[in-house]
């Protein structure tokens, strides 16, 4: 019954505008993975009055290797022992009034979304030419939001989308083609040529693994062993693995749980969603997967899941908040990235406070970081130096540091 007031903070205001009988917030949950887009307001006010201070306050306590980077989400450590970079970009030049009834609406789509490499203190934009959707400021940008590499292997990328892919393609035919590049798998050599390999957001169309609301953000990739891709969607609450030949099929899904409702929006109980951020493989060979969850957000109720061949989905860490990327250290550790302490209490009133949690082989834990401004993703190289991006949501300030 208020999902339209809700709207602006956790949906894709395109999608918002053009799609019919919108459900109630009891399925908010659906679309809470647009994250990117929900953290728009947010950071545009955190940057004009605390970006200064952070970036100081980051020089001083962490080690800068890149900066300038636009929209920074996750990285990995590639075959030369460099970090490489997903930008989700600044979308573009072409612009469109997509809501009739606003003409303030307007979306930008463009060919900004790239993949930068940091090697020897070098920072090379290597990828460019990506799909990227933003409003005209650049702002919490669509497009690559995560990269995976595994030897032997080309780069994954994964391009971001947050909508039902029919939507998506109806966008593509009345505005620009580039819209239908939304949500698919790229696979990129390591020179930064890249290709699509499949489209990802359209499996979510056919298939609608969780029975919901069909609803596609293909947010996380790793690259698995036998050349397959497992790709979380944050959109489908799923876990889709694609085969080198580009066919995609459902290797989990993730239930939504019934929560108490905060009293501002009208108390009671519902369904909160899962909305997977975040996979990666344990050293014991399990893939695990962590989850943001949806609305309504709620501190300490977002888990870390392990599944194997013979077994869905079972919390293997529990007590965290909006996870949003997930890796692990040598050691054997993981290392759990929160995108905000509170997700809801982040995008009301800009309180974030990101933090870097490091779950020992024994299970204990330690907080590495906080107060990070909109960290996008996390990275171990083999000698455990740790390296997250900040600013993800902001145009032309990311950086990459390496947590002391």
């Amino acid at each position: 019954m208020f999902r339209h007031r809700f709207a602006a903070i956790v949906a894709l205001a395109l999608v918002v505008c053009l799609t019919a009988g919108l459900a109630p917030m009891a399925q908010a949950g659906d679309a809470a993975p647009n994250l990117d887009r929900m953290l728009g307001n947010a950071a545009r006010q955190w940057s004009a009055t605390r970006q200064q201070e952070a970036v100081q306050q980051i020089s001083a306590t962490m080690r800068v290797v890149a900066t300038n980077l636009n929209n920074p989400r996750g990285l990995t450590i590639g075959p030369d022992g460099g970090i490489y970079v997903a930008e989700g970009g600044v979308g573009g030049t072409d612009c469109y009034a997509v809501d009739p009834g606003d003409p303030t609406v307007i979306y930008c789509i463009g060919g900004t979304g790239s993949v930068t490499r940091i090697e020897n203190g070098v920072q090379t934009r290597i990828a460019t030419g990506l799909p990227s959707l933003a409003a005209p400021d650049g702002f919490a940008a669509g497009g690559p939001s995560r990269i995976s590499w595994r030897p032997r292997d080309a780069f994954s990328v994964i391009i971001g989308l947050g909508a039902d892919p029919a939507v998506r393609d109806q966008l593509a035919a009345a505005f620009n083609p580039m819209f239908g590049d939304m949500g698919k798998l790229v696979r990129m050599n390591p020179a930064g040529s890249w290709s699509y390999m499949a489209d990802v957001a359209a499996y979510e169309g056919v298939a609608n693994p969780d029975g919901g609301m069909v609803d596609s953000n293909p947010y996380a990739v790793y690259s698995a062993l036998g050349r397959k891709r497992l790709v979380a969607d944050a959109g489908g609450n799923s876990l889709i693995e694609v085969s080198n030949d580009g066919q995609a099929r459902t290797a989990a899904v993730f239930p939504a749980r019934i929560v108490p409702y905060p009293p501002m929006f009208g108390g009671g109980e519902g369904p909160m969603e899962s909305v997977p951020t975040a996979v990666d493989e344990g050293p014991d060979g399990a893939i695990y997967v962590g989850e943001l969850t949806g609305f309504p957000f709620l501190p300490g109720n977002a888990n870390v899941y392990r599944l194997t061949p013979r077994q869905g989905p079972q919390v293997f860490a529990s007590g965290f908040s909006a996870i949003h990327d997930i890796a692990f250290g040598p050691d054997g550790s993981l290392y759990v990235l929160e995108i905000a302490a509170d997700l809801m209490a982040c995008e009301l009133f800009g309180d974030c406070n990101g933090r870097l949690i490091r779950v020992a082989p024994n299970g204990t834990r330690t907080t590495l970081a906080q107060g990070l401004p909109f960290p996008g993703g996390v990275a171990v190289n083999q000698s455990g130096q740790v390296f997250i991006t900040l600013f993800s949501t902001m145009p032309g300030m990311g950086m990459v540091v390496q947590v002391q």
